[in-house]
């Protein structure tokens, strides 16, 4: 059984992309969850896969990691994890 609720594969591309340069830039998932105003569990589940940030999240997100995302669209069905 598939969750609904997983992000599409270019979502989660993206995420796995943003993961690394979190890592790189030495951010811990805790700093992101509070300028984000979401849980850790939460930013843990968007980099494990198992739920996919909103658009407003992942600009939020490129934001605070320095880098641009031109235009982010969720597959449809997908929420952010609260």
């Amino acid at each position: 059984m598939t969750d609904s609720r997983a992000p599409h594969p270019a979502i989660r591309q993206l995420v796995a992309e943003l993961t690394m340069l979190r890592l790189v830039r030495g951010v811990t998932q805790e700093r992101i969850a509070a300028r984000l105003d979401v849980t850790t569990a939460t930013v843990a589940k968007w980099e494990g896969g198992t739920r996919s940030p909103s658009s407003r999240h992942l600009a939020e997100l490129a934001a605070m990691l320095g880098c641009e995302l031109a235009l982010v669209e969720a597959a449809p069905g997908e929420e952010a994890a609260r």
